[in-house]
């Protein structure tokens, strides 16, 4: 009615009228419905959404049930989490259930050209210090019984770590971000931190080490405008 386009189900029994039904067909706008349940979904009380969420994530075997239906200790405050960082974003609680697979693999594809940015040294000699970090945290925690990498204080420390090795601060966090995911863009690392664990951080780190040094070691690949790599006069005596 009008410019309204969210209406309750009360809302939409009073409005309705046969006069009102036209004789063309419907459309079935599939994104548009995914945008309408969207905003259903934010307006969701929090505790609601995160049962939801925890619901399916234990349907697609995301989550080990114990005995009593009870979850493991701490995986109610690891969805909290997870709807801070994603939760605006999801258009249905299954759209969950790919993120939180994505979170729990042990490697990441990085796309060829975000991999040949990270193919410097002093780059590695950052994303070792990082490991180092989250692993001295992880462990000073577990001294004093907290097991999670909440409340890091990323942005201070990861600035520093990389300006020991002449990086400049949008890189501190770009280049992590690109080796723990493969993507420019994502949820903050405060929270992807926590998310992904100190274990699956390290795995993750060193494996986005292993492909950076891969086959050429440190030298950098040149690519054309199309996105080939150009081939040394190296390569070319070579074969």
């Amino acid at each position: 009615e009008g410019e309204r386009e969210m209406l309750g189900f009360q809302e939409l029994t009073e409005s309705f009228s046969l006069e009102r039904v036209h004789h063309a067909a419907a459309v079935f706008d599939e994104r548009r419905l995914r945008w309408f349940n969207r905003h259903y979904l934010q307006r969701l009380p929090r505790a609601e959404l995160e049962g939801r969420i925890i619901q399916a994530l234990g349907e697609a075997g995301l989550v080990q049930v114990v005995a009593g239906d009870a979850f493991p200790a701490g995986f109610e405050r690891w969805v909290a989490t997870f709807v801070e960082a994603y939760g605006e974003g999801l258009e249905a609680i299954a759209d969950a259930v790919p993120i939180a697979r994505r979170l729990r693999e042990e490697s990441v594809v990085i796309p060829a050209r975000r991999l040949e940015e990270l193919r410097d040294r002093n780059v590695l000699y950052y994303l070792d210090s990082v490991r180092q970090y989250v692993f001295d945290a992880d462990r000073r925690r577990a001294h004093e019984g907290v097991h999670t990498l909440h409340d890091l204080p990323l942005s201070q420390d990861l600035p520093v770590l990389a300006a020991e090795y002449g990086l400049k601060k949008k890189d501190a966090f770009r280049f992590v971000r690109l080796a723990l995911t493969g993507e420019e863009h994502g949820a903050p690392l405060n929270l992807l931190f926590p998310l992904l664990g100190a274990a699956r951080i390290d795995i993750r780190l060193a494996d986005a080490t292993r492909h950076i040094l891969h086959g050429r070691g440190l030298e950098r690949i040149e690519f054309d405008e199309r996105g080939r790599p150009i081939r040394s006069r190296r390569d070319s005596e070579v074969k």
